[in-house]
Parts: structure tokens; C-alpha cells; sequence
């Protein structure tokens, strides 16, 4: 998982997980 990745960078969490949806589009 994303958040076990980077428990350290929440800001990298929510790029991360942002930029997931907008591939898959």
C-alpha cells in the first residue's frame, strides 16, 4: 500500500493516490 510506503510523507500519500484515478482515466 501507498500509506505503508510513505507513513513518513502524507503529502506524497495524496499525490500519490491523486494521480492513481487520473491514470485509470
Amino acid at each position: 500500500m501507498l500509506l505503508q510506503k510513505y507513513p513518513l510523507k502524507p503529502k506524497t500519500e495524496y499525490k500519490h493516490i491523486l494521480t492513481l484515478p487520473l491514470k485509470l482515466e
